[in-house]
C-alpha cells in the first residue's frame, strides 16, 4: 500500500476533467480558441493549498502567442497525445534546443517537474477556484 502511495505521490499529476467543450489540444489541432473561458474539475492534489482535489477552476484558454510569465498557472500536456491535461505553476523559463518553453511545479511538490512544456502543449492558463 505504501509503494501505491508513494507511486501516486511521486506522478505529479492533476488529471482534470472537462465540464466545457472547446479550449484542448488534440491530434488535429495544435491552436486552442484563444478568449474562451472553461470550468473544470481538477483531480489531485499537487496544486495544494492554492487548488484542492475535486475543485473545479477556470481556465482561460491561450493561444501559442501568448506571453506566460513565471508564476502563471496553466494547464497543458506533456504530449499533444495525451488524453489528460495538468495543471501546475510555471517556474521558470528555458531556452531548450533552441527553443523556449517552461519548467513547471505543483505548489505542494519539492521539486520542479522532469519536463519542458512548450506554448503549443498550453490550453490556458488558471482563473479561479469556484
Amino acid at each position: 500500500m505504501k509503494i501505491k502511495s508513494l507511486f501516486l505521490s511521486a506522478v505529479v499529476l492533476l488529471m482534470i476533467v472537462f465540464s466545457a467543450s472547446g479550449c484542448f489540444l488534440d491530434e488535429t489541432s495544435d491552436n486552442t480558441p484563444s478568449g474562451e473561458t472553461i470550468k473544470i474539475r481538477v483531480s489531485g492534489t499537487s496544486m495544494e493549498p492554492t487548488i484542492h482535489d475535486g475543485e473545479i477552476i477556470t481556465v482561460s484558454c491561450t493561444d501559442e502567442s501568448y506571453n506566460y510569465s513565471v508564476g502563471e498557472i496553466i494547464a497543458f500536456k506533456i504530449n499533444l497525445t495525451d488524453d489528460f491535461y495538468m495543471v501546475h505553476r510555471i517556474e521558470r523559463k528555458v531556452n531548450y534546443t533552441g527553443r523556449m518553453g517552461f519548467i513547471t511545479k505543483g505548489d505542494n511538490m519539492d521539486e520542479e517537474d522532469e519536463w519542458v512544456i512548450y506554448p503549443e502543449n498550453i490550453a490556458g492558463i488558471y482563473k479561479k477556484v469556484y
